[in-house]
């Protein structure tokens, strides 16, 4: 018995402009996380996976870094998530033997399905929402220093 949780991110489900790698290393550890659960399913072990992934996480990680350091902002439409809610989450995953888990404040599964779809109406959504300017001024100011 055991149960493999990793975490990934809202970015796994689409492209974002400026976090190319980031993108995906997240969406290769979604899908590792659902071939290494159908091998255990298949093959009749008490092994489950799950991949948690989180919008924009506060107060800690990459986007408070981006906050204190460059001044970003999580777009009105997404909002933040805390670091309680993201541990509550991947102790749900455990339970309940859950593939996958997005813990966002905001429903953003319907984004995911629009991005898999119809990818150029779905970023050509997300320009026009806030949401791709978002790393810009992170990944110039990066450049810069």
């Amino acid at each position: 018995r055991g149960h493999i949780v990793n975490i990934a991110s809202g970015a796994a489900y689409g492209g974002i402009p400026y976090q190319e790698s980031y993108c995906a290393t997240k969406a290769g550890l979604l899908n590792l996380s659902r071939s290494i659960d159908a091998t255990c399913k298949l093959d009749g072990h008490a092994v489950g996976c799950s991949t948690v992934s989180p919008g924009f996480v506060s107060d800690a990680g990459m986007y408070d870094h981006m906050v204190k350091s460059y001044g970003a902002k999580a777009p009105a439409m997404l909002g933040t998530t805390s670091p309680e809610k993201v541990a509550a989450a991947v102790i749900r995953a455990v339970k309940r033997d859950s593939l996958e888990l997005i813990v966002n404040p905001r429903p953003i599964k319907p984004l995911a399905i629009l991005a898999l779809i119809a990818p150029r109406f779905a970023t050509w959504l997300l320009l026009r929402l806030g949401v791709m300017r978002v790393f810009g001024p992170v990944a110039k100011g990066r450049l810069s220093s």
